[in-house]
């Protein structure tokens, strides 16, 4: 059984919005559960890398390890990634949604927040951070009910108290 005791696992996803030719791009920490949720400009593979770049461009390379995707087209540009921040990928098989369920679980709750007929056009980055913060503040039994905003910060403090040792 997987224990999450390495920090710095992703699994992404894509949450589509119907009728709108626009999606949220949603990534998961697999240790803390913190999601990162950002909209790419369009759904393009390029689009998506360049944003998946800005977000983690600043971190530190223990807290971007690998990243878990499906085997959808928005993630053709994995390559780019990896050469621009040092962040490997691998793909789940096909029709195998388990293999990333921290993710499944948190595109749930962005569609919580953010139903499958909104219109994504309308939607600020404000409202997107707003969404990502109540997510990342739920308490969590399988975090002994902390955060994953809590969880992830006590991990980003364990790596640069690490680094200045």
């Amino acid at each position: 059984m997987e224990k999450r005791r390495q920090f710095g696992h992703w699994e992404g996803d894509n949450v589509v919005y119907n009728r709108h030719r626009r999606a949220l791009s949603t990534t998961v920490e697999r240790k803390t559960r913190k999601v990162m949720i950002f909209r790419p400009r369009n759904q393009t593979a390029k689009a998506k890398a360049s944003e998946t770049i800005r977000r983690y461009r600043d971190l530190p390379p223990e807290a971007k390890r690998t990243m878990t995707y499906d085997n959808g087209l928005e993630a053709a540009a994995h390559e780019t990634v990896t050469a621009a921040i040092g962040m490997k990928f691998y793909f789940a098989k096909t029709y195998s949604s388990w293999q990333r369920g921290t993710n499944e679980n948190r595109n749930g709750l962005v569609r919580f927040y953010l139903p499958k007929d909104t219109d994504l056009d309308q939607v600020t980055a404000a409202q997107i951070r707003r969404v990502e913060e109540k997510i990342n503040n739920r308490p969590m039994k399988c975090l002994n009910y902390q955060t994953p905003n809590e969880a992830y910060a006590i991990e980003m403090n364990k790596l640069t108290t690490h680094r200045n040792l």
